[in-house]
């Protein structure tokens, strides 16, 4: 008879999660600021990846819920994207771990019973996503925060969860990570030749042969010298070491660009 109760219990509460209502909690906005671009705040999600004078115009909004704890949204308003939101939270998930694989199983019969109205339900989430732009959660926030904020940031919040609900906010963050990785790599470079720097006779292949300090051959010589580099060197790409762009060294290596042609390429037009 005690399991009787769980087994009763899953019959209800498998169909109920497996059709996924939206958000139910209420939220109250408490705070909205405007950034300009380059202020420093402690909202520590905008500095990811950059520095202060890289921060675009954000919009922060800040609330809580009627039953207690805080959530927060930040938009990036140059690009209009989600870069930080408690969504998990503000939409009311409830994480069931293990639990929910019993409640499936022993929830199997009632799921059975109930799949024409799950897949009816289901169809009408994504009839409602085509023509709202959002998902059935988006949509849910959307409808409580938007009678909330002011009208000039209504369009611009609505076209951030927008991108956000069709998986377009993914770009956004894949550039961000893009940039980063390049601005380490140009600084690991730059620190690997920082002794170099006060004679050009010791500079990286390509600055020592547009000074007219090395002949073309003499590229195979630094070749070797990357191959044998020692470990603190050991982050530098090859065509780091010569003093090339990626796509410098790739016509150069198949012989679609010589050197002086790569030089030429670089003077401003």
């Amino acid at each position: 008879m005690d399991a009787l109760g769980p087994i009763l219990g899953s019959q209800i509460m498998a169909p109920v999660i497996a059709l996924d209502w939206p958000n139910t909690q209420k939220l109250i906005v408490t705070k909205m600021e405007r950034h300009p671009r380059g202020l420093t705040t402690e909202y520590y999600d905008y500095a990811l990846l950059r520095e202060a004078e890289e921060l675009p115009e954000r919009l922060c909004i800040r609330g809580r819920f009627e039953n207690g704890g805080i959530w927060n949204i930040g938009i990036d308003l140059e690009a209009e994207v989600l870069v930080h939101a408690d969504w998990h939270s503000m939409g009311g998930h409830q994480h069931l771990g293990s639990a929910a694989i019993g409640v499936a199983l022993f929830g199997l019969p009632a799921l059975i019973l109930t799949s024409p109205i799950l897949l009816a339900v289901h169809g009408a989430y994504a009839i409602h996503q085509t023509v709202t732009g959002m998902d059935r959660h988006t949509w849910g926030i959307w409808q409580q925060l938007k009678g909330q904020l002011m009208s000039e940031d209504v369009p611009v919040v609505r076209r951030a969860f927008i991108k956000h609900a069709r998986g377009l906010d993914a770009p956004y963050f894949e550039r961000l990570r893009a940039e980063y990785d390049e601005k380490v790599r140009q600084e690991r470079v730059a620190k690997q030749f920082k002794n170099r720097k006060d004679d050009i006779t010791d500079g990286a292949f390509m600055v020592r042969y547009a000074a007219g300090c090395a002949e073309p051959e003499e590229i195979h010589d630094d070749i070797h010298d990357w191959h044998t580099r020692p470990g603190v060197d050991q982050s530098v790409t090859l065509h780091e070491w010569l003093g090339m762009t990626w796509d410098e060294y790739k016509l150069w290596a198949a012989q679609k660009k010589t050197l002086d042609q790569i030089l030429e390429a670089r003077k401003p037009s």
